[in-house]
């Protein structure tokens, strides 16, 4: 997972309990003024009231196939209620624990067709030795809960299942008018590059399906800003 791991609500107890000679004193120092900082929160776009950033779309426009590779714990991308505290020392050693069983991202809670969250019988069935019995399990069924509660924004976005990226030649728009026509097809991960000197278009196109799925039509207006490969443009958090 990486440098997502900064971006998650972590106390980074863990990290800061190993031996002072695991990594440099300046790196330490660094995890723990990060762990010291408020909880991350989620900020819609235009939260504070102005134009929204072009860049940013609503979390509850996330696609398919990102919403999947989402960390699944302490993200503030997916809490459906904002955190108040960063993780405690306890919860990212049972968020560890749920790692070493293969359980780290949203993927890992769906059914295999991807359309749905499992049931918490399913996921004893699926993963018998992160649920085991007790105690733990007790703690298990209350944070799947938790993570149930979260996806349930989703909800549509997962039953929908994945859609087909832009093809050549189609159109899209922004959310300040401004027309783009792909000139190749989008791949998993591609960033959205505009084509230098391209013309600003006022024309809207009319709604027709979801963003995703929006076909190009012959009838629509043909002078267009460009767009090399488009994917989607992500949320940000902030920290409050």
């Amino acid at each position: 997972m990486g440098r997502e791991l900064l971006s998650l609500n972590l106390s980074f107890a863990t990290l800061l309990a190993q031996r002072p000679e695991a990594m440099p004193g300046e790196a330490r120092q660094s995890f723990r003024a990060l762990g010291g900082l408020p909880p991350l929160r989620y900020r819609a776009p235009d939260a504070d009231g102005r134009a929204p950033d072009p860049r940013c779309s609503p979390r509850g426009d996330l696609p398919h196939e990102q919403l999947l590779r989402m960390p699944l714990l302490h993200n503030p991308m997916l809490d459906a209620t904002p955190a108040e505290r960063r993780a405690t020392p306890a919860e990212e050693r049972e968020m560890i624990r749920w790692a070493r069983h293969g359980v780290t991202r949203v993927v890992h809670v769906l059914n295999t067709a991807n359309t749905r969250v499992l049931t918490f019988r399913e996921l004893c069935t699926r993963h018998p030795n992160l649920v085991s019995r007790g105690a733990t399990r007790d703690r298990v069924r209350r944070m799947f809960e938790g993570v149930t509660a979260n996806l349930r924004t989703w909800h549509h976005t997962l039953a929908g299942g994945p859609q087909p990226g832009i093809q050549q030649g189609q159109f899209r728009h922004t959310r300040t008018g401004q027309l783009l026509r792909a000139r190749q097809a989008a791949r998993p991960g591609d960033a959205i590059r505009y084509q230098p000197g391209s013309a600003k278009q006022n024309h809207r196109l009319a709604p027709y399906g979801s963003p995703a799925t929006r076909p190009h039509s012959p009838r629509t207006p043909r002078r267009a800003n460009s767009a090399r490969r488009s994917a989607s443009r992500a949320p940000t958090t902030t920290s409050q």
